[in-house]
């Protein structure tokens, strides 16, 4: 057995009787490392279905000290198999693999005597385990991802590193080394990893898991004991039932879908000639080439016909979905030109947009559920990958988006043999929700006389409107759109769009309206009819705002809220539009740069949580919170730097005389300045450069390269280590093995310093002078230490194209990169300047210097030419600069008080003027620093100041035949779920069994928390496919009575 040599609690198993014995033990801590069979890179992610397997397997039990990794299947990198289990891509096997079938063995006996089976996602592990070994668990399943999500919901990533990075304090340096080799080898399988070093990292992951799941448990519990009488009790319960749905989701996983193989195929052909088809006829009437692009449409409908923009594109960026303010030409695009009068009005461009619409769909149907079909399923089956909570509470799901099919897909997904299909659907459970919380006394009467009344219908008897507007009505009110939002929906509803384009087309054609007024009067209509019927509706239904208000209040003091079932989602900010559905003001865009003790300097939304944060003068104690989605502007300032914010956002503003200001952007002036860092900042995160490891420095041959273990951290003054850096960055470059610092001749006085710096550090150096008399120049020194590790190290942090995430951690160490760079290329004229080379057009460098110079409160400004980039110094700063930064070069240090201006800043106070304010389309998530004092904090060196997921998830675990011995002996399963919808397989001889269906409808509607409206489940059932069960289609009897489809 062999002790890691970082982590001596870390063993490798290198026989089988090493093995360790862990029977029986309450808690089993294990994570399988994997390896790539399949070369599936349009899957995404190890796909055990497809032929990836277990590489090596890390574990521990209870609080046991020590932690094992057993390799099964590592090999040597860049080899074809030389065994027969799966293709090119397997590699040869290490000899110092253990046999799979003994090693298989021993862990399903360990997986069969457990309670509880704990890990990160520990339902890919099990399906590895399953799928490609056949080893099952007989065990509780916890899934500390899981967990994290119900301790804090709003976080944009959960990996298993960072949670215990932020949360922990935990040091990850194995990830990153394990990381570094396989990037250096260009591999993505674990297999190919070196033993020891994948073992140090499977059992830091187990090691990591474990300290991750007592810190869960701890604060999970002593939240609840001070959450007070009314939820007390509730998170518990909450907790117990996502630890019994994992297992179910897995058994719904392992199971998959069916699917009609070669209708799949047919439906493919058929699609590409309607394509083709639709193709040629747009070519035909347009005379010119048609592509399936929106450039193409764009310049087809919007260029050519001059149609208006009705949507824009919306996509997601980091983990959020942002209006690009690009036009769209999806299916609900296209469905509104088609209402659209200028369109109607038209013969020739209806003829065109329906050719487009119809090539539109084909397109999508094929390539988004034909293609991946065809691509996933082994067999027939489709296993699809359930996320189990997502930031609401509810499932989502991938490979494939089973929560995404629509009609025409799911006529293509079929029952197991043997099997018919149930579909359960909740009946407008949110607006049930809605009535039960806000006490909406008509609706919950029509309710209680008619427990199926549907609500939409409803409200659209109420207003004397048809049904389809008064659902965008109820959506827009009870997904918290507020009124812009739900006027803007109103105004491109397809029944309100024909009904107003009408009336517009009847004005045009008596005469009434001009033809080139038409749209503009359309427009108005539109908005003039959804701001009635948005009026209208809370003047009706008074009790929804009032609801709203009492949550945002709730929220804006506690930061989150509570479902019935007692899940916390956490809406610090401009949330109250989303306390349905689960408050609030919203700031900062997520990647603008906050400074805080904790994080260094970082992009605000990998803040979230008590910070330390910079405001200017001092560090003070705030709360970095997710803001909601709201609306935004970019304003731009004079030194061509940017900050995007909410447009209620206000600065901190120096006016010309009197006091100092807060003020939003629509408030500035012509002539606006916003204050600057008037202190110099002091931080140290802590945080660490990583080592490489020895693995990672390969030798050639003949001996050349120098594998020195060396580190930048051995320079121990983070000043002296920025400086070395700052300097190699500028003039110096390094090689595969070594770093050269480049010295001239005139600056040669530094030269003794660099080498103190080194000294300290017990690296070997020399110097060489390079005589450059032929070429009329004069010598140029060269300081050069030989490490392949400093090298790599200098790899990741890429110091010649930008300003590392790892010199924001440290204040000297930013402080002494900036004077070693401006030492190396800086120069002392007019004006303090930098000059980068050509390169540097495309690289972020430059802005990089740019904004590490704000955070101490010098401005500068960034030219771009085509051949070189400039940064220059305001003449204002300059004094600041020598303080605060300066050169190392004496000459040059001397040389600033030439430029020191003697115009000062109003008040004293470093600003950055503003050039323009451009509002921007789309709404995006945004963050702000509350509880901080005078409500000031520094961004980008400026001063600025589910309930229904529950319900299903209940129910789910209550019918799981796994739990349910009735389910289980009627051979009931889940097979999917879709929102509010969950699809069963059925036996056939159950199909039609009254007993049967009323019991999954007695099940699903006996819900444990009761409400003031009865919670109703529509049932479908089929023999045939999903579609048929979902109530696309029903067939009838003889008698009329319904036999397939929607029955109850």
């Amino acid at each position: 057995m062999i002790t890691t040599p970082n982590k001596p609690n870390f063993h490798i198993v290198e026989a089988v009787s090493e093995l360790p014995n862990l029977r029986g033990r309450a808690e089993i801590f294990c994570d399988v490392e994997t390896k790539r069979v399949f070369q599936h890179g349009d899957i995404g992610g190890m796909y055990p279905w497809k032929g990836d397997k277990i590489c090596g397997i890390a574990i521990s039990a209870d609080d046991e000290r020590d932690v094992w990794y057993v390799p099964v299947r590592h090999t040597i990198p860049g080899t074809a198999a030389e065994d027969n289990t799966g293709g090119p891509w397997c590699g040869v096997h290490v000899k110092e693999n253990l046999p799979v079938e003994n090693v298989m063995r021993w862990v399903t006996e360990i997986l069969t005597s457990c309670d509880e089976w704990i890990n990160h996602n520990v339902k890919f592990d099990a399906m590895f385990f399953a799928v490609g070994d056949g080893v099952m668990f007989d065990c509780r399943l916890i899934d500390t991802l899981t967990l994290s999500k119900l301790y804090y919901s709003d976080r944009f990533t959960y990996d298993l590193k960072t949670l215990c990075r932020d949360w922990l304090e935990y040091a990850t340096e194995s990830q990153d080394r394990c990381k570094i080799y396989r990037d250096s080898i260009k591999t993505k399988s674990f297999a190919d990893t070196p033993i020891v070093m994948l073992g140090e990292y499977a059992c830091d992951d187990v090691q990591m898991n474990r300290e991750l799941y007592r810190f869960l448990q701890k604060h999970l519990k002593e939240r609840d004991l001070a959450s007070g009488d009314a939820h007390r009790g509730l998170e518990p319960q909450l907790i117990e039932t996502e630890k019994l749905l994992t297992p179910v989701l897995f058994d719904m996983e392992y199971d998959g879908i069916c699917i009609d193989e070669t209708a799949c195929q047919i439906e493919s052909v058929k699609s590409l000639r309607k394509m083709i088809l639709a193709s040629e006829k747009i070519e035909s009437a347009t005379g010119s080439e048609f592509t399936n692009s929106n450039t193409c449409l764009k310049r087809i409908l919007l260029d050519q016909f001059k149609l208006p923009i009705l949507l824009t594109i919306i996509e997601k960026e980091d983990g959020h979905f942002v209006d690009t303010g690009r036009p769209s030409f999806a299916k609900d695009a296209m469905a509104l030109y088609k209402e659209h009068p200028s369109v109607t009005g038209d013969s020739k461009i209806k003829e065109i947009v329906d050719h487009i619409a119809a090539y539109r769909i084909e397109q999508q149907f094929k390539s988004l559920f034909l293609d991946t079909f065809l691509r996933l399923h082994v067999g027939g089956i489709m296993h699809p990958n359930y996320n189990q909570c997502v930031r609401t509470g509810r499932l989502s799901c991938s490979r494939p988006n089973s929560q995404q099919q629509n009609s025409r897909s799911k006529k293509l997904i079929l029952p197991h043999s043997g099997e018919g299909f149930f579909s359960d659907d909740y009946s407008q459970i949110e607006y049930r929700l809605t009535v039960h919380y806000c006490r909406i006394k008509s609706a919950i009467e029509a309710y209680i006389n008619d427990s199926t009344t549907d609500f939409h219908q409803w409200v659209a008897d109420l207003f004397e409107i048809h049904r389809k507007p008064a659902k965008g009505l109820n959506f827009g009110v009870v997904y918290g759109q507020g009124k812009r939002g739900v006027v803007a929906s109103l105004m491109t509803d397809p029944d309100i769009m024909a009904k107003m384009g009408t009336i517009v087309n009847g004005m045009v054609a008596n005469g009434s309206l001009s033809e080139g007024l038409k749209q503009i009067k359309f427009q108005d209509l539109c908005k003039r009819h959804g701001e009635s019927a948005y009026a209208e509706y809370h003047a009706t239904m008074p009790e929804i705002k009032k609801t709203s208000d009492a949550a945002k209040d709730v929220a804006k003091v506690r930061g989150f809220v509570f479902t019935a079932y007692g899940r916390r989602r956490y809406l610090p900010g401009n949330a109250a539009r989303k306390a349905f559905n689960s408050v609030a003001q919203g700031c900062i865009s997520p990647d603008q740069y906050i400074l805080t003790k904790e994080h260094g300097y970082s992009q605000i939304k990998d803040c979230v949580g008590p910070v330390q944060v910079w405001n200017g003068e001092s560090f003070v104690s705030g709360h970095v919170v997710n803001s909601g989605a709201k609306k935004k502007v970019q304003t731009l300032f004079s030194d061509n730097t940017n900050i995007v914010t909410s447009p209620e956002h206000r600065f901190y503003t120096i006016p010309t005389v009197g006091n100092c200001k807060w003020k939003t952007p629509d408030q500035f002036s012509k002539v606006e300045r916003v204050a600057m860092s008037t202190e110099m900042p002091a931080w140290a995160t802590g945080r660490k450069l990583e080592s490489i490891p020895t693995t990672e420095c390969p030798s050639q041959p003949n001996g050349v390269w120098n594998t020195n273990d060396y580190s930048w951290e051995d320079i121990a003054s983070s000043y002296d280590r920025g400086l070395m850096l700052g300097r190699l960055a500028s003039d110096g470059t390094f090689t595969n093995h070594q770093a050269v610092w480049l010295i001239a001749e005139h600056e040669k006085s530094i030269l003794p310093v660099m080498e103190g710096i080194i000294k300290k550090t017990g690296w070997k150096y020399v110097v060489k002078k390079k005589d450059r008399r032929k070429t009329g120049r004069l010598p140029m020194y060269h300081l050069r230490v030989s490490s392949v590790k400093l090298k790599e190290q200098l790899r990741y942090l890429n110091i010649k194209n930008q300003v590392s995430r790892y010199l924001y951690s440290n204040s000297e160490l930013l402080v002494g990169f900036l004077k070693g760079f401006f030492d190396g290329d800086g120069t002392v004229g007019s004006s303090i300047s930098l000059c980068f080379g050509k390169r540097h057009v495309a690289t972020c460098l430059p802005d990089g210097i740019q904004r590490a110079l704000r955070i101490f409160g010098i401005q500068s400004r960034v030219h771009c030419y085509s051949q070189v980039v400039r940064l220059h110094v305001s003449t204002k700063c300059s004094e600041l600069f020598r303080d605060r930064i300066g050169f190392l070069n004496s000459t040059k240090q001397n040389k600033i008080g030439r430029v020191v201006s003697k115009k000062k800043f109003h008040n004293d106070i470093p600003a950055s003027i503003v050039d323009f304010v451009i509002p921007m389309p789309g709404d995006v998530e945004m963050f702000d620093v509350v509880d901080v004092p005078q409500h000031k904090f520094m961004c980008e060196g400026l001063i600025v100041h589910n309930t229904s997921a529950d319900i299903i998830k209940e129910r789910m675990v209550a019918l799981a035949p796994r739990y349910n011995s009735d389910t289980r002996r009627m051979g009931i399963s889940p097979r999917a779920n879709v929102h509010d919808e969950l699809l069963s397989g059925v036996p056939l001889e159950s199909l039609h069994d009254l007993k049967v269906q009323n019991y999954m409808c007695d099940m699903l509607e006996d819900t444990s928390t009761k409400f003031r409206v009865p919670i109703r489940v529509g049932l479908g059932i089929s023999a045939k496919n999903w579609s048929e069960a979902a109530g696309d289609e029903t067939t009838y009897d003889a008698d009329g009575k319904p036999i397939a489809g929607k029955i109850h």
